[in-house]
């Protein structure tokens, strides 16, 4: 990725999560939201690029998010993980509403592989119901901090430099937007 306009700055930082962009009239919630195929896709493309930066910085101790607005998941996660721990990923519609609802059910304790496999299965074909934002920004987050490395990574072609702090003072790196990553597809 290379440096983004400001206006494309702008813009994907417009919507700050799934309930705030349903409110706002923004033009551009269409082209944002993705599909489960689109938002695979842009996982890919987004580990793809952190390889390259694996393979440029070797010692670089650190993995992907997906996140907005304070909340976040490891990229990596399977869809249910990710929704639990930050439901922005999603626009708000049925689907959501029915995965919400989904979690909020009791699991049975004494449950059999089976049935427990049954609940798994329902939650995908929710997860594959549901418009992704594409908002997201897809970021690195570090186990070992490595200021020296932190700052190079500011600068590198690699990131997104509109949205990645170019100060000392931050450690956020942003490889760029989920829509970002779909369009390199």
């Amino acid at each position: 990725m290379n440096d983004r306009s400001s206006d494309a700055a702008v813009k994907t930082g417009a919507i700050q999560d799934g309930d705030s962009a349903e409110k706002s009239a923004n033009p551009h919630l269409k082209e944002h939201a993705l599909t489960p195929e689109q938002f695979r896709s842009a996982v890919s493309a987004a580990n793809q690029q952190f390889n390259l930066i694996r393979k440029k910085y070797p010692d670089l101790k650190a993995y992907l998010v997906v996140g907005l607005s304070g909340e976040q998941a490891k990229l990596d996660e399977p869809p249910l993980n990710m929704f639990k721990d930050f439901q922005g990923v999603v626009f708000n519609d049925a689907a959501k509403s029915e995965m919400i609802k989904f979690l909020k059910m009791p699991v049975n304790k004494e449950a059999t592989k089976e049935e427990i496999k049954k609940r798994e299965m329902r939650f995908l074909e929710l997860a594959e119901q549901v418009k992704y934002n594409g908002n997201c920004r897809v970021e690195i987050r570090f186990h070992q901090l490595d200021y020296e490395c932190v700052w190079k990574l500011q600068v590198d072609e690699l990131v997104n430099r509109a949205m990645t702090p170019q100060t000392r003072a931050s450690i956020r790196i942003v490889l760029g937007t989920v829509s970002d990553f779909a369009k390199c597809t």
